[in-house]
């Protein structure tokens, strides 16, 4: 999913960006003049700023080609470079790819079947998917309530999957049904989110699927360590925190106002920006794109384009992300709470398992090493006495 946008400042001047960088003021108007670091001009004079993210970028670049062992911890902490090959998920700028087609195209034209058999085999028509009359896994409601009460979507799928697994039932597509009112326009809607969502390459939750794969853990245990890392405010608990903002700006003409209140008080305003992106999350134009075309005027997204607006006025490099349109197509469709939720873990066990089964494949037992910045042990001093000792 997507990262709050921070509140810190977007640009530097002149000085700042070549101290950033360690070069002369020339070297940095050649950056410039190359397309590799944005500006604009201040007042009405010669003078430039340079944006911030683009400076820094630029900086860890260099920083990984002169020191190798920085590229792995800027892999893991800065989205930086890579940490292995995969042929399953490409992302550009402008597009994400499953096996090299285009995610956007497929989610208007395959079934989210095709595109588990797509990620999983590598051909959109392969039988990986139980035929149409095989009833699907039984789910007695118990294993979803506690208490007499539903569990919430996390707790739902860490009940069910290992049962499912214990029955030796094979990997199927996941049934969601929310009892929405126009059942036609859900499913056609469901539908492309479930597409979208698939896989994103080495996010958070897949990339702890894929550890779990490396030791030869079974793919119904490789989801649920995804399952584990999902449940966080900055993965697949976005779109819901993504809701709470929407019911915060309630109108339309106060979209501005409430995300100068969010970023004076530096609170995370969720559903805009993102590791990756930099100027467009093509999953939430897509799916925006389905809604527009099913609910032209909805309330719901004159919220979102409000706050689109704002955003783009008071911030750079902050597009709206997939986090805004999930939360727009459960208010849509008017699912219950923690539905968004819900339908990202659905749609993202099939990444999961699809990197499980590709970390099968090549074999390798995941195990990066830490960079130790503790004490010194040559100048640590002895360990103190227990308080028992004599």
């Amino acid at each position: 999913m997507g990262d709050p946008v921070p509140a810190d400042a977007a640009f530097l001047t002149a000085a700042e960006a070549a101290a950033t960088l360690g070069v002369k003021p020339q070297t940095l108007y050649a950056y410039v003049s190359r397309g590799w670091i944005r500006s604009e001009p201040v007042g009405g004079g010669r003078r430039r700023r340079y944006l911030r993210a683009d400076v820094q970028r630029l900086r860890r670049r260099v920083e990984v080609r002169s020191n190798p062992a920085a590229a792995a911890h800027h892999a893991f902490t800065r989205s930086e470079g890579s940490i292995l090959d995969s042929s399953l998920t490409l992302i550009t700028e402008e597009e994400l790819y499953y096996r090299g087609l285009p995610a956007t195209a497929l989610a208007a034209t395959a079934t989210f079947e095709q595109v588990i058999a797509l990620l999983w085999s590598g051909d959109p028509d392969a039988a990986v998917a139980a035929p149409e009359d095989a009833p699907p896994p039984a789910v007695p409601l118990g294993w979803l309530r506690s208490d007499g009460r539903l569990l919430d979507p996390w707790f739902a799928f860490q009940s069910v999957l290992p049962r499912l697994a214990s029955t030796g039932r094979a990997a199927q597509a996941l049934a969601s049904a929310w009892g929405a009112a126009d059942r036609e326009r859900a499913v056609a809607l469901i539908e492309p989110a479930l597409i979208l969502l698939a896989d994103h390459e080495l996010n958070v939750s897949t990339l702890a699927a894929r550890v779990a794969a490396s030791g030869r853990a079974s793919p119904y245990h490789a989801v649920l360590a995804g399952l584990a890392a999902v449940h966080g405010t900055l993965h697949g608990q976005a779109s819901t925190l993504v809701a709470e903002l929407l019911r915060a700006v309630g109108r339309p003409e106060r979209a501005r106002g409430v995300v100068e209140q969010y970023l004076r008080s530096r609170r995370p305003l969720h559903g805009f920006g993102h590791r990756v992106y930099r100027t467009r999350d093509p999953r939430a134009v897509a799916l925006l794109g389905h809604l527009r075309a099913a609910a032209p005027g909805h309330p719901a997204l004159d919220l979102a384009d409000a706050l689109d607006g704002a955003v783009r006025d008071l911030l750079v490099d902050s597009p709206m992300n997939v986090d805004m349109a999930l939360a727009v197509l459960a208010a849509v469709l008017g699912l219950p709470a923690g539905a968004s939720e819900t339908l990202f873990i659905v749609a993202r066990t099939a990444g999961w398992i699809a990197h499980a089964l590709e970390q099968y494949r090549e074999g390798g037992l995941m195990r990066p090493r830490a960079r130790y910045v503790g004490p010194d042990p040559s100048e640590a001093t002895a360990s103190p006495a227990r308080p028992d000792a004599r």
